[in-house]
């Protein structure tokens, strides 16, 4: 709704930059906000609940931010403080949220995300509220606390899990992966060839975020795809098939829909300049089918360049760093960023 005359200095509901903080200027970094501002803000705050029939309403602490030009994180600092304890002033200097979490504590929240790396930080919050061995950990732990404590004193970071199979957790499976381990570091790792596909769909990846005012909502008659790779159109499948070294790629290909036996074998015929070179002994790949299925031919292939032919255990494609290499390629090429291709 625009304000009256369309000068914000007319609405009484607006501040007037002078009356911000206690120096009695704009505001600056150290300074409170006027006392005055924050009283305007909590009694707005409560009028819109009332109204509303809610303790909290939706979008009210965004509409006060609007009204008198502070930033919405702010105002709902002052909303939590004046529900929790009644304050409206800032916090004496010294003063701190909440207790700084000690050995003990971080000891206890470390044993939380090695038992669960999946919680989220209300968890983490609520489990550090609840007795342990009978004492009350820290009752008003705040979530930034702890994701402080977790970033800075345990070292963690929040990142996408990676997904692995129930076979790989058995104690037999854990034997093999051990020996496979053994045996490779018993290899010179730059006599070491690591091949492996990706594949890439252009149906997904759209772009789903764009830029808009920052009031209301932004819309698209479409999601944009964009298609850079000189091999495909917009709306197909692709797989990547590289060899690769501990340098570099040593070898790709681009192929149109899924790969298959007859792909992957003519992918290490094609790459026998880099067999050639003499300079490798091994090369490892995983146990997808269609490795299997032409698996004699390629090891005739391999052995007249002296090549040996290496399968990983099952259920341990995390055994082969080419993995990430992939992930690394496929993420720009899902984004439909330029000049990948």
């Amino acid at each position: 709704m625009a304000r009256p005359g369309g000068l914000r200095g007319e609405d009484p509901r607006y501040i007037q930059p002078a009356r911000m903080n206690a120096a009695g200027g704009d505001f600056t970094p150290g300074n409170s906000y006027h006392p005055e501002m924050r009283q305007r803000a909590v009694a707005e705050y409560m009028e819109l609940a009332q109204q509303a029939g809610v303790e909290r309403p939706w979008g009210a602490a965004q509409e006060i931010a609007r009204r008198i030009r502070v930033h919405r994180s702010t105002i709902s600092r002052w909303i939590d403080a004046y529900m929790q304890d009644g304050r409206l002033g800032p916090l004496e200097r010294g003063t701190t949220h909440g207790e700084r979490l000690g050995l003990r504590h971080l000891t206890y929240l470390e044993s939380l995300l090695e038992a669960d790396n999946s919680l989220h930080l209300w968890e983490l919050q609520l489990f550090m509220s609840q007795d342990l061995e009978g004492v009350v950990t820290v009752a008003d732990v705040s979530e930034a606390t702890i994701w402080r404590a977790i970033r800075m004193d345990l070292g963690l970071s929040f990142k996408k899990l990676t997904r692995i199979a129930p076979q790989q957790l058995t104690e037999e499976h854990q034997d093999v992966r051990l020996r496979f381990i053994a045996e490779m570091m018993n290899i010179p790792a730059q006599s070491v060839l690591f091949a492996d596909e990706t594949g890439v769909n252009y149906m997904c990846g759209s772009r789903r975020y764009g830029w808009g005012p920052a009031q209301g909502n932004t819309r698209s008659e479409a999601w944009v795809r964009r298609g850079y790779a000189p091999n495909h159109t917009v709306g197909t499948c692709g797989e990547v098939i590289a060899l690769m070294s501990i340098d570099r790629i040593e070898s790709h290909a681009v192929l149109r829909g899924a790969a298959n036996a007859d792909d992957w074998l003519s992918f290490i015929a094609d790459s026998s300049a880099v067999f050639a070179e003499e300079r490798f002994t091994h090369l490892v790949i995983d146990n997808a089918s269609i490795h299997h299925a032409v698996r004699e031919e390629v090891e005739f292939i391999l052995q007249k360049f002296g090549v040996t032919l290496i399968f990983l255990p099952r259920y341990s494609p995390d055994l082969n760093p080419i993995e990430e290499a992939l992930l690394q390629v496929q993420a720009p090429l899902d984004d439909h960023r330029a000049g990948i291709g």
